[in-house]
């Protein structure tokens, strides 16, 4: 079974034993150098989405005290690696692993563990690497120990993390909650040496002969002897002579350059086995800390005939199955699934640690195969996919998919209601009182789905065309108004707006509704009456285009665009935003749509001080610590930019912006109006009576920096 760091962490405490050599990946060596340049890219990978498998780790688990120890024997250099890592992201991100953390420590130099105390025990934030190396700042901390820079373990390890920081720093999104998930994107198997009466006479042999015992030979062995303990006499000569015959043939293609069995068959037999426990409802705890090659554990599973028959038939079932590439891109082309590698048994075989959504997706196949599904599987697929597409929850107007192992087992009995079922998928749908592992919305939506399909079958192109885009990701939430309105001509509209910045899709949109959505409170200003509000943007299109608060906003946006259609897209939004802002200018609303500049970049991230007096920050990120702007003082500099001093006009930290000008003086608004310091109060009452009253803000602000440029009065106290 897979495991990952914080899982290993959680369950004991790690310590690194005397008879381990010092920590070699942080050397300077060319081979270590090497190492590293290949190891750190590979874990950014893996942050962004791409799996990354360990491999084996083995150990030796004591008690000591209260606490379960474990001592790796092989394993120590990544475990270490990993541990880094962590660290970094705490501190990248201002985490709370710090006491977890302490849970890893040296056993080999008395320097090292000391070493690793007081890392895990500081409070340093990004901020404090900003100018400096890494390993440079914290030589110079007043706990780091003269004699510390001799030992080779810490070396390495300062090393390593200037590694990690070069690769990660500039890394924009939060990363370390995939660490500490479920679906962590590294994992590793680990063998528990105990369990073959083994401890560091092995790793004696391992180091004296080059190579460690197969523990591939181990499992079989002791799996025929379960199966014949159960009094499966007959199958255990046939999982002996197939596993040395036709199931070899099966995984040959996938040996790696280990050229062993050992890591395909235990990836597919983990993931048979994890599809027979967790049908039985076994609890989340208990199926995410076994490790399939625990004979008592196996025990439990395969006791009955039927599941011992299951075993059999799906590796038959996919040796059955000639070429698996071309089954899997058949599948994709007519149910894209939003995953990298469409090979899904590649992926199960080679790298054991798939995915939540690749694990459903893979037993939906699997099961149709076994069960002579084959036509149904696209239709099958296609209700499945937009199902767990959509168990997903909103944190800071993102999606982040709320898939549970413990959901897994309800969804795999869903998916064997539609195996079960004579009708085909969508019928099927119609029939099914309640799919477990589903919210009733959701299951409701695909009903929605199938029935307009059964009325209108010529929509099948169009909404299939639709739903398979990526933001959407199956989800019409947001536009399934629209859609039973629009047909066909949505689709194309749709997939056009979503290439265009999204900033000219927000103002078009606000002039519809206010549809600002509430992220949370803020620190910045007035702290009682802060709030930090979202309109979409370019990093945030899945929320845009799916959330189903907008789908009365999106059904009134595409009337007004279908009523005055032009030639282009740009065109009708543009004519949109021009005709149709009603927002009076004392509305900030009237500025957002009116001024391009406020919805550029690619967070349209904004904190509300006092709205009616237009106390607005722009934030140049997705927190309130991020850099931050009045949206209509970047409106004036953006009209007169030589006049403005931009980077002087941009704020920090709790601040609220100021405007200031080339020539020493600064605007800014209270009440809703503009003011400026009180040396210039009768200058600027004077140049605001020379104004039209018919000019908004922007074009207030732009005169008065013109008119201020004109006064040569040199002003050194804002607040005098």
């Amino acid at each position: 079974m897979r495991t990952t760091f914080m899982q290993l962490l959680k369950n004991y405490q790690i310590s690194i034993p005397m008879i381990q050599r010092d920590y070699a990946q942080g050397r300077l060596d060319p081979k270590a150098q090497a190492v590293r340049h290949q190891l750190v890219p590979s874990l950014k990978k893996a942050l962004q989405g791409e799996s990354l498998d360990f491999d084996f780790i083995y150990g030796t688990i004591e008690q000591q005290g209260e606490e379960m120890v474990l001592l790796p024997l092989d394993g120590q250099q990544r475990l270490t690696t990993l541990c880094l890592l962590h660290w970094y992201l705490n501190m990248k991100e201002e985490g709370n692993l710090g006491e977890l953390l302490q849970r890893f420590s040296y056993e080999t130099r008395l320097t090292t563990k000391d070493f690793l105390d007081h890392l895990f025990k500081s409070n340093f934030t990004l901020d404090d690497f900003s100018e400096e190396p890494l390993s440079d700042v914290i030589r110079n901390e007043k706990w780091f120990r003269h004699q510390w820079k001799f030992d080779p373990n810490i070396k390495g390890m300062l090393e390593m993390l200037d590694a990690i920081h070069a690769e990660l720093q500039s890394l924009s999104q939060e990363v370390l909650h995939l660490l500490t998930s479920e679906d962590c994107p590294i994992t590793f198997s680990f063998m528990d040496l105990d369990q073959f009466e083994l401890g560091e006479e092995l790793y004696i042999k391992m180091n004296a002969r080059g190579r460690a015992l197969s523990s591939f030979e181990n499992f079989k062995a002791q799996f025929e002897q379960l199966l014949d303990s159960l009094g499966y006499h007959k199958e255990m000569k046939a999982f002996s002579f197939k596993l040395d015959q036709e199931w070899t043939d099966l995984l040959w293609s996938h040996l790696g350059t280990a050229k062993t069995l050992d890591r395909p068959f235990f990836n597919i037999f983990a993931f048979i086995s994890s599809a027979l426990q967790v049908k039985k409802k076994v609890t989340s705890n208990v199926f995410v800390n076994k490790r399939y090659t625990e004979i008592e554990v196996l025990r439990e599973i395969y006791k009955e005939n039927e599941a011992v028959q299951y075993l059999f038939a799906v590796l038959e079932v996919w040796c059955n199955v000639n070429d698996k590439n071309e089954l899997f891109s058949k599948i994709v082309q007519k149910t894209p699934l939003f995953i990298a590698e469409p090979n899904l048994f590649k992926t199960v075989i080679e790298n054991g640690n798939i995915t939540l959504p690749e694990r459903i997706y893979f037993y939906t196949v699997t099961q149709a195969l076994l069960h002579d599904k084959k036509e149904e599987l696209p239709s099958l697929l296609r209700i499945i996919r937009n199902l767990v597409q959509r168990i997903r929850q909103e944190k800071q107007g993102e999606y982040i998919s709320n898939l549970r192992y413990d959901s897994i087992g309800d969804i795999f009995r869903a998916i064997d209601l539609f195996i079960k079922s004579n009708d085909d998928p969508y019928k099927t749908l119609a029939t099914i009182e309640k799919l477990p592992g589903f919210t009733r919305d959701s299951v409701e939506q695909e009903r929605f789905k199938a029935k307009l399909l059964d009325q209108q079958p010529n929509l099948k192109d169009a909404l299939f065309k639709l739903e398979d885009l990526s933001e959407l990701a199956g989800n019409l939430s947001a536009l399934r108004d629209a859609f039973e309105k629009y047909g066909e001509d949505l689709v194309p509209l749709v997939r056009h707006m979503i290439t265009l910045d999204q900033g000219l899709v927000a103002r078009a949109l606000l002039t519809c509704e206010d549809y600002k959505h509430q992220l949370g409170s803020s620190s910045l200003g007035d702290f009682l009456n802060c709030e930090r509000y979202l309109y979409g943007g370019n990093t945030r299109k899945a929320f845009l285009w799916t959330t189903p608060k907008l789908q009365k906003v999106w059904s009134e946006f595409f009337d007004n665009y279908f009523a005055v259609k032009k030639s282009s897209v740009k065109e009708t939004l543009q004519y949109i935003i021009d005709t149709k802002n009603s927002w009076n200018k004392t509305h900030y609303a009237y500025y957002f749509v009116k001024y391009p500049i406020i919805f550029s970049g690619q967070h349209f991230t904004f904190v509300f001080e006092y709205e009616k007096e237009l106390l607005i920050e722009k934030i140049n990120g997705k927190t309130a610590r991020s850099l931050h702007i009045n949206p209509i003082y970047e409106a004036v500099i953006n009209e007169i930019p030589y006049l403005c001093h931009r980077n002087m006009s941009i704020a920090k930290s709790a601040d609220r912006s100021i405007l200031f000008t080339k020539s020493e003086k600064s605007l800014w608004l209270e009440k809703g109006n503009w003011t400026t310091s009180d040396k210039l109060i009768p200058l600027l009452d004077e140049y605001k009576a020379q104004l039209p009253n018919d000019l908004d803000l922007v074009e207030q602000g732009v005169q008065l920096v013109q008119m201020l440029q004109q006064k040569n009065i040199k002003v050194t106290n804002i607040n005098s």
